[in-house]
């Protein structure tokens, strides 16, 4: 299988970048942000999942490693295809993928286009224990600001009893970008009655 593919940026459409290597054009399938970082002309590595069936083969690529292991993630699940899965990492990151699935947050996931409720159960059904040994507290990335003060109030609201799903979606619910810790819990605790 290929890993990655590294080349120049020959062309893009709607839903594919063309990546020229030595003297090859492979057309890679790829998020809509994907798509947009990309210029013309200019180097790209991109790191790839290759789909095989019968009649074709089709890469898809992405511009970091988490996106593909979303990805791979994803398309394990029922009624997930490539072209869901894509919908699905162009609507969210995978951090917030992981949280809602681990949280049963539907609605979040049937933003995306393509995606409707019962495929969004199913995934979180089918995904959930997958993702199960992930440490559900260091969700929240750096960017995700202040992720320090979310991944504490979801700390403090297992520890009053709440199962680490119902903290998790509790939490997203109600944190601001400017909220402290106590606030945030005392908001989700609202949240979560």
């Amino acid at each position: 299988m290929i890993a990655y593919i590294k080349g120049i940026t020959q062309g893009y459409g709607d839903d594919s970048i063309v990546v020229d290597t030595l003297g090859m054009g492979y057309r890679v399938y790829t998020t809509k942000s994907t798509i947009a970082a990309a210029r013309i002309n200019t180097d790209i590595l991109l790191y790839t999942f290759m789909k095989i069936s019968d009649d074709q083969m089709v890469l898809y690529g992405f511009s970091n490693e988490p996106e593909l292991e979303m990805f791979h993630l994803l398309i394990q699940a029922p009624g997930v295809g490539p072209k869901a899965a894509l919908s699905l990492l162009d609507s969210s990151s995978p951090d917030r993928i992981t949280n809602a699935i681990l949280s049963g947050d539907i609605s979040a996931l049937t933003k995306a286009a393509g995606i409707g409720k019962k495929t969004a159960e199913m995934i979180c059904v089918r995904l959930r224990d997958k993702l199960g040994g992930r440490n559900i507290y260091q969700t929240f990335n750096d960017t995700d600001q202040p992720a320090a003060n979310k991944n504490d109030a979801v700390q403090a609201l297992t520890a009053l009893g709440y199962t680490k799903s119902e903290a998790l979606k509790a939490v997203l619910q109600v944190a601001l970008p400017d909220m402290e810790t106590e606030e945030i819990i005392k908001k989700a605790l609202k949240a979560a009655k």
